[in-house]
């Protein structure tokens, strides 16, 4: 496999795991809540900073999938200029 296929899916397990951890914690949600607080309703269980953490896995798993097509498309091609 050439070497830039190999970084393809490198990042795609780096994304994943980050994604992964993002999932059981929300962090980004929470470090972007201590600098733009928002109000918690007491009707709703889930956190007001929440939306910050769903946008960012769906933004996440987004380049996840193209970079695993884009890695997918390079193995494919290079093992056909092999035959």
């Amino acid at each position: 496999m050439k070497i830039k296929t190999i970084s393809k899916l490198l990042l795609v397990i780096i994304f994943a795991f980050l994604l992964k951890k993002e999932n059981e914690n929300l962090y980004f949600g929470k470090a972007v809540n201590s600098v733009f607080s928002c109000s918690q309703d007491p009707a709703n269980s889930f956190p007001c900073y929440g939306n910050w953490d769903i946008w960012l896995m769906i933004i996440g798993l987004i380049i996840c999938i193209s970079l695993l097509v884009s890695a997918v498309i390079d193995f494919i091609k290079s093992r056909r200029g092999k035959k």
